[in-house]
């Protein structure tokens, strides 16, 4: 979940790298689910789709499987 989180708060926050540029991209609400597992040394890839204020984010496992799904509102 933290991977999610941390290419969310990059993207809303155009890459800023301070403490105090960061603490202002906060979401308004998280919901996620995990729907397949993945283990220590799996090689997974991040995807996110924006719609406004609605983030979609869905890690891929091996073969392309959706291990973990997550909407951000912000």
């Amino acid at each position: 979940m933290i991977c999610i989180l941390d290419l969310w708060r990059d993207i809303k926050g155009n890459g800023k790298k301070s403490v105090e540029d960061v603490m202002d991209v906060v979401p308004r609400s998280i919901s996620y689910r995990a729907t397949s597992p993945l283990y220590a040394g799996d090689e997974y890839k991040i995807v996110l789709e924006e719609d406004r204020d609605l983030a979609s984010v869905q890690i891929l496992g091996p073969g392309g499987v959706v291990s973990m799904k997550a909407e951000i509102q912000s």
